[in-house]
């Protein structure tokens, strides 16, 4: 009998041991833009940790305003934020300082990039705006926004653009010559009237990649406004392979997303594990490679192929980025008059 007890016994610690490890289990919610994390690197990561992840999308930056407005954040574990927000919301309580999580990964990100962040996120990826059109639809390439705000026939009422209150006003003020982060209301309704011009010529205000996603091959789309590394999305989700990107010669705005952990509840151990786990270089690289974006590790960057590191869009020639401008922090009056313009533009349309 004594054999079978301990046998017995030892079955039982065993179940309760396997229990406990599931318990700990966690699932992570993440507030982001779609297509931007690989499916393949989340299913990885719950297959060594059993934590599982789950996300809801966004498609413009007012979406996480509203969202800390309405005292909403509290849903997400990470809020992935644009670089010029994060000083800011981090300054009004929203978020909580990256430093004491002492995260190990952490400093394999290169320093220009946390710079970038600042103290209440963590690097995820960095781009410029540009424009995306079918090139099929050309005789020769576009070069000018003048293309976007007053296009061809062949564009017309099959462009995309979305709302996001900064982007679309910064790319009116760069195609006037203007400085895209200016806080003069006067040159703000210059570039305000130059969207007006564009509005007939709108199917809908939208991102690119949502649009696609909803429409699929039955997508009416021919130009947006989009960002670095969306391209490859568009033409996997339309099955149209005539997608072409484009910087135009007037310049484009110098991205940096940042992923957040907002403040109001406790941050989970699977939390930290997930952004550790990014960060390893062969992840980082992978996932880098799956959804098409550039990476924030030197490290990393050495294990992507040279396809991708050829390519200008994700890694532009030194000639564009001189006509980058990065995104800076606005005044709050600043950004709810770029707000008003957007929500004007959308009304009725």
């Amino acid at each position: 009998m004594f054999p079978l007890q301990k046998l017995n016994l030892m079955s039982i610690s065993l179940f309760f041991l396997a229990f406990s490890e599931t318990s700990r289990a966690d699932n992570i919610s993440i507030y982001n833009w779609e297509s931007y994390l690989s499916p393949d690197v989340i299913s990885q990561f719950t297959e060594e940790t059993g934590h599982t992840i789950s996300q809801t999308f966004f498609d413009n930056d007012y979406q996480i305003d509203i969202l800390f407005a309405n005292k909403k954040s509290t849903l997400f574990d990470l809020i992935m934020i644009q670089n010029s927000r994060s000083d800011l919301f981090g300054a009004l309580g929203y978020l909580k300082p990256i430093a004491p999580f002492k995260l190990n990964t952490y400093d394999s990100i290169d320093s220009v990039w946390q710079e970038s962040c600042g103290a209440f996120s963590i690097p995820y990826s960095w781009g410029t705006a540009g424009l995306a059109y079918r090139s099929s639809l050309v005789d020769k390439p576009i070069q000018s926004w003048k293309e976007f705000f007053y296009p061809d026939d062949v564009f017309k009422n099959r462009i995309i653009a979305q709302t996001d209150a900064t982007t679309l006003t910064e790319i009116a003020l760069i195609y006037l010559g203007m400085d895209p982060n200016t806080e003069n209301v006067d040159e703000l309704k210059q570039a305000y009237n130059i969207l007006l011009d564009q509005r007939p010529q709108i199917l809908e205000y939208l991102y690119g990649i949502t649009y696609a996603s909803k429409h699929k091959t039955d997508s009416k789309m021919a130009m947006t406004l989009a960002f670095s590394g969306d391209v490859e999305e568009i033409i996997a989700l339309t099955q149209q392979d005539d997608w072409v990107y484009t910087v135009p010669n007037e310049g484009t705005m110098l991205w940096v997303d940042c992923l957040s952990i907002p403040t109001g509840k406790e941050t989970k151990q699977a939390t930290l594990d997930f952004i550790n786990y990014i960060n390893r270089h062969e992840i980082a690289a992978q996932n880098a490679q799956d959804v098409y974006i550039t990476n924030v590790s030197a490290e990393a960057v050495k294990l992507l192929s040279q396809d991708i590191l050829d390519d200008k869009e994700l890694y532009p020639n030194q000639s564009t980025l001189d006509l980058s401008y990065p995104y800076k922090t606005l005044s709050s009056k600043s950004y709810k008059i770029r707000q008003k313009m957007m929500n004007a533009l959308i009304l009725d349309k």
